[in-house]
């Protein structure tokens, strides 16, 4: 039997597939331990998974939280994410998950939990990187679409440059702290032992240059439980009629403020199209629950997607993914932060997504955008395409394991 370490900080999305592969560990009868925020503590030991705290976290929900602060902060997000959520924070994050190396036979390290990395290397043990967004993987010949802040869009490169160095110059100073030697901060998340890409080859095929070391499983799906009163309620409105337009921010819903909700629930009605926003509560987005609209806090994915209409998401992996996959076309509204954006692109290219930028949302724009999608049947038939292909490829978790349990046993992936 195995014990294994997953390494992962930031949002739901950054969390599901390790659950999934955690689990699939646990029912083959290795153990499994994940190293994450304290807010998602519930959902891991729900999963039936050794949850440990990776690091100091914020209040979700407030002011101080990174999460709200580069939704609210667009501009700052690189900086937000980069400094404050992950680098600032990586001296406490190292004092928690080095005790952890010895009590694992394997690390997997998320791509921007680098405690994970630096205290495998400090123990003197092989780590695995794991990426769960072909937007992390670099290449020359797709390089992977990222968004500067506006001050330096038109900047020269030489000025972002300088500006990435100045982001990254606190994890070269904890490694020289620590001993260790300076490695290049655009590759510091891919393990030269080996790192796993969470993602299937119909999303995101290697354009030819992708380091040899990375490995594709497929997406990796954890479904969570949701309980039978929520669900009744959820399929009262379902069955109630058509199906609904999808409408939901992922883990940043709460952070994004009422105005896109509520610009969004003014298209759908237009449209005379129902929706389901997940997220938040009628109540805090200032909407009203009724035959053409409901509001939860969460749901399943997996469960309420494929009897959607569309999915409206704003391009994350996680959600963008589960709607495709589920054989719905998606409308994508990307945050000029983390990946989104080439997740979007992704998506785009495959015939099943449109893309509106959020810095150019409005109501009207939201709605000639669905109106498109919905009146399009090739958007519907690409969606369909890709699930079933996603479908004969099968689930990644699996995957995934057994590349994790021969890294275990080998110490490299073969």
């Amino acid at each position: 039997m195995h014990n294994i370490l997953f390494v992962t900080v930031g949002t739901l999305g950054d969390l599901d597939p390790y659950l999934a592969i955690a689990a699939e560990l646990v029912r083959r009868g290795h153990g499994a331990t994940i190293a994450t925020l304290a807010r998602h503590r519930a959902t891991v030991e729900r999963a039936g998974i050794a949850f440990a705290e990776a690091q100091a976290d914020w209040e979700p929900g407030s002011p101080s939280d990174p999460m709200v602060r580069m939704m609210t902060h667009p501009d700052e997000a690189p900086r937000v994410i980069m400094r404050e959520f992950v680098l600032d924070r990586l001296p406490d994050a190292i004092r928690r998950v080095r005790p952890l190396i010895a009590r694992h036979d394997a690390v997997v390290q998320h791509a921007t939990a680098f405690a994970g990395r630096i205290s495998a290397e400090l123990e003197g043990r092989p780590w695995l990187g794991g990426t769960v967004t072909p937007g992390l993987l670099p290449s020359r010949i797709r390089p992977p679409i990222h968004v500067w802040p506006r001050s330096l869009r038109s900047a020269p490169p030489q000025r972002k440059l300088a500006y990435f160095q100045e982001l990254v110059a606190p994890m070269h100073a904890v490694r020289a702290g620590l001993g260790l030697p300076a490695i290049p901060a655009v590759t510091a998340h891919l393990s030269p032992f080996g790192t796993l890409a969470l993602f299937s080859r119909h999303f995101a095929a290697d354009p030819g240059d992708w380091p040899a070391t990375v490995h594709l499983t497929g997406f990796c799906r954890y479904v969570a439980p949701v309980g039978a009163d929520d669900w009744s309620r959820v399929e009262a409105f379902l069955a109630a009629g058509p199906p609904p337009v999808v409408v939901t921010l992922g883990t940043h819903s709460p952070a994004a403020g009422r105005s896109l909700f509520q610009g969004m629930a003014a298209a759908l009605a237009r449209l005379g199209v129902r929706g389901l926003v997940v997220g938040n509560s009628a109540e805090a987005l200032g909407l009203e629950d009724g035959p053409l609209l409901a509001c939860f806090p969460s749901l399943p994915f997996a469960r309420v997607f494929p009897r959607a209409a569309a999915v409206v998401c704003h391009g994350g992996i996680g959600s963008t993914v589960r709607g495709l996959e589920a054989g719905v076309p998606v409308l994508v509204l990307p945050f000029p932060v983390h990946d989104h954006y080439d997740t979007a692109s992704h998506a785009q290219r495959l015939g099943a997504a449109e893309v509106l930028p959020l810095e150019r949302f409005d109501g009207m724009a939201a709605e000639a955008a669905l109106r498109k999608l919905l009146g399009d049947p090739s958007y519907r038939q690409a969606a369909a395409r890709f699930a079933a292909a996603i479908a004969e490829e099968g689930d990644g978790a699996a995957r995934a394991a057994d590349r994790i349990l021969a890294f275990a046993d080998a110490g490299r992936l073969a």
